[in-house]
């Protein structure tokens, strides 16, 4: 899934971030935070995605093998002071590791939803929406 974002967003979401707290709450991701992001490239912030979800790999999933892993995140801003992310796993045909991943993500997750790209190679994956320090 390819994230856009524009470059002077993108350079505030970071700046927050390696600031270390992004608001009420005191939620620290300094030590997340890879050593290098470019701003200006969608890249994706996996250690991150790891820590919100235990026990799941980081890598690229491939839906053909029935690998449901969760493939990829990258931060954003909401417009409320908080930090949205999102994360694709990649469920095959089915919705099944879906809902886990819905599960596992808690408190994380805001919503979950399934769509079919019409006959490419990652049919039937979840986008997984989860929302740090919502107002």
């Amino acid at each position: 899934m390819a994230v856009h974002i524009f470059p002077a967003a993108a350079a505030l979401v970071v700046g927050l971030l390696l600031a270390g707290d992004l608001g009420a709450g005191g939620v620290q991701y300094c030590s997340l935070i890879p050593a290098t992001i470019d701003p200006f490239f969608p890249t994706y912030v996996d250690s991150l995605l790891d820590e919100l979800v235990v026990n799941t790999p980081n890598k690229d999933a491939d839906a053909s093998s029935g690998d449901t892993r969760f493939a990829s995140m990258f931060p954003l801003m909401d417009g409320n002071g908080g930090a949205r992310g999102e994360a694709t796993c990649y469920s095959g045909v089915t919705g099944d590791s879906c809902k886990q991943c819905l599960t596992e993500a808690r408190p994380y997750v805001s919503q979950c939803r399934n769509y079919t790209t019409g006959g490419a190679k990652y049919d039937g994956r979840c986008i997984i929406q989860f929302w740090e320090l919502s107002p």
